[in-house]
Formats: C-alpha cells, structure tokens, sequence
C-alpha cells in the first residue's frame, strides 16, 4: 500500500467530473435518485502486465464543513501523450460527504464510455476473500494485477434526482451522493474490489491481499 499525501477539495474523475451544486425545485426530465450500471472494462499494460489503479479517501473537515470529499475510483493505464506520460483514466469513480465546503458543493459518480460498454452479466457487491476497511483521510492507493477484461458495477442514491450527463468518452451524474458502491469481478464473477462511499465522508475499499 501506498499512502498520498496530496490534500484534494474536488474530486475530478475522468476530465470532468466536478462537484456541482444540488438544484433545488422540480425535477429536470429524465433526472434520477438512483444509477445502477455494470460494465465490461478493458485494462491496460504497465511493464508487462496489465494492471488498475485503485484509490480511497475519507473526507476530511474541521468545524460542521468538510474540506474534501470522500471518494473512491478505479483507474486504467492509458495511452501515453508528451503532456500525460502517467496517464490513468478513470473507469468508475464516485465522491460523496456532506456539508462540503465551498467551491465544492456536492459529490457524484462516473464512468468510461470507451474503456468501458454495458452489459448484462451479474456481478454482487461481495467481499469474499478480499481485505481492508475504511481509507484513510490523506488517501490510499493501491495497484492490482487483473486479466484483459473485467466486469465493474457502479451503484449510487442521490439525496435529490440529479441527470445524467452522457458525454462522448464519459458520463458522470453530480448531486448529494447518499451512499455509493463499486465492485470489480472477473468476467466469470470473481470479486477483486469492493469500494463504497458515505454521505457521513466515509470511504471503504477492499482488495485482494496480492495487490501492492
């Protein structure tokens, strides 16, 4: 395991996904309380073996506000560019806690469009034979041997309905998270990751005992 030290306020998953204020009023057409997706992700290579990148952090707050979320992400190796040598995207990642302080206001979740597709296979949110609990406040990483295809599932409440943003290579849904939870299995439904997230600013993340 090793443990970062960067102090974040706003989670960025992906290339976007940035708190955005919980809008009161009605519901816009086709906002929702609750996502559920399960996906096929594609990894990538790093020296030989093809690997994700996992993180875990609680919030962390003084007085009633917290200072940064709590989140939990999975990330790939991407392909190398000249301004992105240690390029890792993100293949589902959520945030969550409240009150946040400003210019945060709220928490959220996203996922890969293109590294990732949807399908239909089961995957349940299952600890066995995998360790951990919660992350700490300065953030937990972890790096994790995996086959060429896995499946991810990603599931979320929302305080309040909240769209969808279905962009081209990300879609991301920003609003006060309730609770949040990820699993990562092999396609023939073997648990490698369980992660979640907590309005209170908790972060949970659960590995195999050979990830580093």
């Amino acid at each position: 395991m090793r443990r970062i030290t960067l102090l974040v306020c706003v989670f960025v998953v992906g290339a976007t996904l940035v708190a955005a204020a919980a809008s009161g009023g009605a519901a816009a057409p086709g906002a929702v309380r609750f996502v559920d997706r399960t996906l096929t992700c594609t990894t990538g290579i790093q020296g030989g073996t093809r690997v994700i990148f996992l993180r875990a952090q609680s919030a962390y707050g003084t007085g009633k506000r917290l200072e940064w979320l709590a989140q939990t992400t999975v990330a790939a190796v991407g392909q190398p560019v000249p301004s992105k040598p240690n390029y890792r995207p993100t293949l589902a990642g959520m945030t969550a806690g409240w009150p946040p302080t400003p210019p945060v206001t709220s928490g959220g979740i996203g996922f890969h469009n293109r590294l990732c597709k949807a399908t239909r296979s089961k995957v349940g949110f299952a600890r066995r034979g995998l360790v951990g609990g919660v992350a700490s406040q300065l953030g937990d990483e972890y790096v994790c041997v995996v086959p060429r295809s896995m499946l991810v599932r990603i599931r979320v409440t929302f305080r309040e309905p909240t769209e969808l943003d279905l962009g081209r290579s990300f879609t991301s849904a920003n609003g006060r998270v309730v609770r949040g939870q990820i699993a990562v299995a092999t396609l023939a439904g073997k648990p490698l990751v369980y992660g979640e997230v907590a309005e209170s600013g908790t972060a949970r993340l659960f590995t195999p005992g050979s990830c580093t």
